[in-house]
């Protein structure tokens, strides 16, 4: 059973993006924090693929499986 990473793209500005990785406390509470900590990868990123590129394989080198959902393209 491999870990997942879950963590979506937010667009902020023009030719700018930000990864958020979702944490849960408990079981009910869900959170976004900037950047990724498990990852440990930059927060801003120039477009969707670049960022995508990113966390696919800092993920796969550490184990974990990622789930990316792109809110802005």
């Amino acid at each position: 059973m491999s870990k997942k990473v879950f963590i979506r793209i937010r667009k902020v500005a023009k030719n700018r993006y930000m990864i958020e990785e979702r944490h849960t406390f408990m079981f009910f509470w869900r959170f976004y924090i900037k950047g990724s900590i498990k990852l440990r990868i930059p927060k801003f990123y120039a477009s969707v693929k670049l960022a995508e590129y990113a966390i696919n394989t800092k993920a796969n080198a550490k184990g974990y499986k990622p789930f990316v959902v792109c809110l802005d393209k």
